[in-house]
């Protein structure tokens, strides 16, 4: 079902609403089942084989029922060829791909049906364009095709040695493509599904820098440019050297934007890393600057765009612009694509409301109430709320705790906090203890003072001077955690915090015995 519901999604993405192509369906005759099946699917009411099954009326293990999924299936990837490359979703070089690859599939066909005048009219068109935008593996393999028709149909001397050389040519900027895209997925393999040793991506990504630079000289083609550049960034990105990254992606924004026609994935991406890297550096306005050349190359409402969104909130809460950190949130959540976020996304940008949210009762938002809204906001369901330490070890849990703790002690509900401490303190123990946890262990230790010295804020301060100094230690910029999990720097929540104490003791009530 998973490649049905891609595919779906391709070919409703494109706008191809009908799927009569597919099936040459007759004006006026009644929809078919796999006209229902595709308009579900598209719709998202189908996720499952059962759903689909059921949604028809079949049994899932029915022979009726794969004939249904696999005829849907062809004629989806019959569709495929019929795309609308003048739409504006794509640039110049976008359509100039998927027209060469689907003229390029046309000259096999008729290459083996014995049509060589018109495969070599086709290999023509194909090659100029390729050579053009860089497309250096198909040109490979057309000049591969003419070479063989000049040399043993045409017998054209000339134009046997021209294909033949362009091919050697292309050969070897291929060899060495390969080998970077080698390089970049044996970096990148052990950290799809598990955390890789930073220092051992490093340690092996430095090592390739002197055969990167040697292939960097060689070819300028943007395939081999951007994945070369894009093993230095994982290389300084893992040793949090956000300056040294940001180097790379300026030298690469700079590469890409010299070409002579625009290509949007490696401009999207070191813009997407420099944003980042402006992030941990706390440069707001060259953050912000950043961003908003990058969302010219999104399309609005896209996860990349959201992803932007994301990061250009955090930016404004790492460097104090909360009105701007309201209004990019506001911009995100009120979109009519929200909706279709998946669930993890959405906790996460409801999250970062409730941190708004408690800007907002300090004071600190800086705009008048009635311009400031947090509909369906539950404060009480969100303090109320158990995280699931297991499934969330290092994730999410952490601000989603502290934040609770914040709320309450601005509430100054101390009770609530001292019953929350034991469950905090064993999480903190059990969990925190890495390197990538380092500021968050010192900050919930921080936290852990508040009822030690009965909330009274002087002697809050003092317990918790020495894990405050501890945090200082590891400023968030050399820090090894994601950058999500500090949704405002620990130094400056913790000055909240204080804030919300006063100078006098605090003194729990008895918990009531349970009666027998």
């Amino acid at each position: 079902m998973k490649f049905l519901i891609e595919l779906t999604g391709i070919v409703s993405r494109n706008k191809i609403r009908h799927i009569e192509v597919m099936g040459n369906e007759r004006p006026g005759k009644k929809q078919t089942k796999i006209n229902k099946l595709y308009e579900a699917i598209r719709d998202g009411q189908i996720k499952s084989d059962e759903d689909a099954a059921d949604f028809l009326g079949m049994d899932v293990k029915s022979t009726t029922y794969r004939n249904v999924k696999n005829s849907l299936k062809r004629r989806l990837l019959n569709t495929i060829f019929f795309i609308d490359v003048k739409q504006a979703i794509y640039n110049e070089q976008q359509a100039a791909y998927f027209n060469c690859w689907r003229e390029w599939a046309a000259v096999k066909i008729l290459v083996a049906k014995g049509a060589h005048f018109s495969a070599m009219e086709l290999c023509q068109k194909i090659i100029s364009v390729s050579i053009q935008y860089e497309f250096v593996d198909l040109i490979m393999d057309v000049a591969k095709q003419m070479r063989l028709y000049h040399g043993t149909i045409d017998g054209d001397r000339k134009k046997f040695d021209y294909y033949n050389s362009l091919y050697l040519y292309y050969e070897q900027a291929m060899i060495a493509e390969n080998k970077v895209e080698e390089y970049f997925c044996d970096l990148t393999v052990d950290t799809i599904r598990q955390k890789a040793a930073q220092q051992s991506i490093y340690s092996k990504a430095i090592l390739l820098f002197p055969e990167l630079d040697t292939y960097l000289k060689a070819y300028s083609f943007f395939r081999l440019q951007f994945l070369a550049r894009m093993i230095k960034i994982a290389a300084y990105m893992a040793m949090n050297d956000y300056r040294k990254t940001l180097a790379i992606c300026e030298e690469g924004i700079e590469f890409f934007e010299l070409k002579n026609f625009e290509v949007k994935i490696p401009l999207s991406v070191f813009l997407h890393q420099k944003l980042v890297c402006h992030l941990q550096l706390k440069q707001f306005e060259a953050g912000k600057a950043a961003a908003e050349k990058s969302l010219n190359m999104i399309p609005e409402g896209s996860f990349n765009w959201f992803k932007n969104h994301e990061l250009r909130f955090l930016l404004a809460m790492h460097t104090r612009q909360y009105q701007d950190a309201y209004q990019t949130w506001s911009n995100a959540v009120e979109h009519k694509k929200y909706r279709y976020l998946d669930d993890s996304s959405q906790e996460k940008w409801t999250l970062y409301g409730f941190f708004l949210h408690y800007l907002s009762l300090l004071g600190k938002l800086g705009l008048p109430k009635e311009e400031v809204q947090f509909n369906n906001f539950r404060l009480g369901k969100f303090l109320n709320q158990v995280p699931t330490y297991v499934q969330d070890k290092r994730g999410l849990n952490i601000p989603i705790l502290i934040a609770q703790i914040l709320f309450l002690v601005l509430k100054k509900e101390y009770d609530l906090v001292i019953n929350r401490m034991e469950a905090i303190e064993k999480y903190c123990s059990r969990y925190l203890r890495q390197d990538d946890a380092f500021r968050s262990n010192c900050f919930i230790r921080i936290l852990l003072q508040l009822p030690e010295a009965g909330f009274h804020r002087a002697g809050v301060e003092r317990k918790a001077q020495k894990f405050l100094e501890k945090l200082r230690t590891v400023p968030l910029e050399i820090a090894s955690q994601p950058f999500e999990i500090e949704i405002i720097p620990y130094e400056d929540l913790w000055q909240f915090a204080l804030d919300s104490l006063e100078n006098k003791h605090f003194t729990a009530k008895p918990m009531r015995r349970q009666s027998s």
